[in-house]
Order: C-alpha cells, then structure tokens, then sequence
C-alpha cells in the first residue's frame, strides 16, 4: 500500500510526466551522439538503424567482420554491447551488434563507438564474406 501510495502520487502530482519528458530529451541526444560517432569513426561497409526513440539500436558490421568478437574484445575495454548472435536460436556467427543507451551519457556513447570502431577496423578481415550468409541448416 506504501509504494501504491506513492507511486499514485508521482502520477497524478504530474512528475512522472516531468521525468518521462527528460528522459526522452537524453535519449535524443544519446542518439544523436551514436549516430554522429558511427558516422565519423566507424569504417565503410557498416550500417546502423535510425530509431524515432527507445533505448538501443542495431549496428551490422562490415563484411568480413565477426560481431561476437568485437563485442568480446570491446568488453575487455570496458564497452558493453550485445552480439547479434544471441538474437539467434542457433547461435550462429552475425555481423549484429545491439547498442544499448540507457545507462550512459553523451560522453561515453562517443567513446563507446571508437571503440567498436577500433576494433571493428583490426578485426575485419576483407573480402571476407563467410559471416555475411548463415551456414546451411541441417536438420
């Protein structure tokens, strides 16, 4: 009943309101930001999505690239990212890379995206284009 209480009055006193209209401003910026850094540091080839809002977007590798690996060495340096492949039943190898923006700011977006450039740079092998068609399906 406590909480209840509570959370009735943050509703209804118009602060959620307040605070839902802040949080959609950091997250303009925050995709602003990724999206300026995709744009200035990551190598040809890759493409991202364009959200209207929300908490994360999909980045796709170049070709040739191995999207579990950058993620694994991006997260050696502190950069968290969700590889493609996890959104597969199977698990198989994607150029996929999810990019969360809840927990962050500006700063650390920009930062974030070099990384995963650098590594996305050193780990592309070119011409390679065995991740860009799934293995076949056995069954």
């Amino acid at each position: 009943p406590l909480l209840q209480a509570a959370l009735h009055d943050f509703v209804h006193s118009g602060a959620m309101d307040d605070y839902l209209d802040r949080l959609r401003g950091e997250l303009r910026q925050r995709h602003q930001a990724a999206r300026e850094a995709l744009s200035d540091h990551m190598p040809d080839g890759t493409r991202w999505t364009e959200p209207h809002g929300g908490f994360a977007f999909w980045l796709e590798l170049p070709p040739g690239a191995d999207g579990d690996l950058i993620a694994e060495r991006s997260a050696r340096d502190g950069v968290l990212v969700t590889q493609g492949s996890a959104f597969d039943p199977l698990h198989r190898p994607s150029r996929g890379l999810r990019i969360a923006l809840a927990r962050t700011d500006e700063t650390r977006v920009r930062a974030g995206v070099e990384v995963l450039a650098r590594h996305t740079r050193e780990l592309t092998i070119a011409g390679d284009s065995s991740l860009t068609t799934p293995p076949p399906l056995i069954l």
